[in-house]
C-alpha cells in the first residue's frame, strides 16, 4: 500500500483511526504495525487525542465502585448523565495472585493498580484498558529520607489550623480543590484557580447534610464542567453546578464505595512486549 500514497499520507490516515481500530491495524501490515508502534506515532496520537477534548462531549471519567470486597469499572462520557462509552473487561478477575489489586489513579490513558496484600513486595499494575494490555511489576519499595524533597501546598487560611472534621483532596481536568467536612456536617468546597498560589483557593461551594434527602454525602471530584460529584445515601451519584447551585441525580445506582477519576484513551504500552500481557 505504500507504494500507492506518500508516506506522509499514510502516517496522517493512521492517525485519523481509533484506538481499537489501530491495534487491528498491526495485524494487517508489517510496515502499519512499524508505524504504529513507533514511539513518536505513540506520543502523537495521544496529543491529538487531547487536543480533541476541547468538545466536551468527547471526555471520559473511570467510575469505579467497590461492592463487598470487588470492583467494577465503567468508562462513562462526562456528560450530563454520565451515559456510558464501553463497557470495561477487567481482566484480573480469577487471577489469584491479583485478587487484591485495587486502582490508585489514571494517568496518560493508563490505569495503576496496586495490591493490598500487607506485604514487603508491592505489585504494581499498570492497564491499558483501551488496547488491553497490562504490566506487572513486583518490585521493592523504599524512600530515602536524606535525598527525598517534598513540596507543599498550603490549605486555604481559613482551614489551617484544621481542628474541626477533615479534609480530602479533588482533582478533575486541569482543576484542584479540597473539600472540607466539619463534625458538624456541614461541606465546603474549595477550588486552587492558580496552581501553588494559596492566595488563589477560592470558595465555591458550602452545603450541609440537611440539603440532601439521601444521607450523607461524600465529595468524589470534580468534573470539567465545573460541576462537583457528591456520593449520596446508597451510593446513589449526584452532581452539583458550582454556579447554579443545582443538585442533580446523575441516575447511576451506587454499588458500594465509589471514585471518579478523568480517563483518556491512548496507545502507551502498545510497542513494549516483554513482560506486558494481553486479554
Amino acid at each position: 500500500m505504500s507504494g500507492y500514497f506518500p508516506w506522509e499520507i499514510i502516517v496522517e490516515i493512521l492517525h485519523r483511526q481509533t484506538h481499537k481500530s489501530l491495534v487491528k491495524c498491526t495485524s494487517v501490515y508489517k510496515v502499519w504495525r512499524s508505524i504504529i508502534t513507533d514511539s513518536a506515532f505513540i506520543s502523537d496520537h495521544f496529543q491529538r487525542t487531547i487536543n480533541s477534548l476541547e468538545n466536551r462531549d468527547n471526555t471520559l471519567i473511570l467510575l469505579r465502585q467497590s461492592p463487598s470486597f470487588s470492583e467494577v469499572q465503567y468508562l462513562r462520557f462526562d456528560d450530563g448523565l454520565l451515559s456510558e462509552f464501553s463497557p470495561m473487561e477487567f481482566p484480573f478477575v480469577g487471577r489469584s495472585e491479583y485478587c487484591f489489586s485495587r486502582i490508585v489513579s489514571t494517568c496518560n490513558g493508563l490505569v495503576c493498580l496496586v495490591d493490598e496484600l500487607e506485604t514487603c513486595a508491592c505489585t504494581f499494575i499498570l492497564w491499558n484498558p483501551s488496547i488491553r494490555k497490562w504490566w506487572a511489576l513486583q518490585i521493592y519499595l523504599s524512600f530515602d529520607l536524606g535525598d527525598g524533597v517534598f513540596g507543599e501546598i498550603m490549605l486555604p487560611q481559613s482551614l489551617t489550623p484544621l481542628r474541626n472534621g477533615d479534609v480530602s483532596i479533588l482533582t478533575g481536568g486541569e482543576l484542584l480543590g479540597v473539600a472540607h467536612k466539619t463534625r458538624q456536617l456541614v461541606f465546603s468546597v474549595w477550588e486552587m484557580e492558580e496552581y501553588g498560589v494559596v492566595e488563589s483557593w477560592t470558595k465555591v461551594l458550602t452545603f450541609s447534610s440537611a440539603h440532601l434527602l439521601r444521607g450523607i454525602p461524600r465529595v468524589l471530584a470534580f468534573r470539567r464542567s465545573r460541576e462537583v460529584v457528591l456520593e449520596g445515601g446508597e451510593g446513589v451519584l449526584l452532581s452539583v453546578d458550582l454556579r447554579t447551585r443545582v443538585i442533580r441525580d446523575l441516575r447511576v445506582t451506587g454499588k458500594g464505595h465509589s471514585s471518579v477519576d478523568d480517563y483518556v484513551e491512548s496507545l502507551f504500552l502498545l510497542n513494549k512486549t516483554v513482560d506486558v500481557m494481553s486479554y
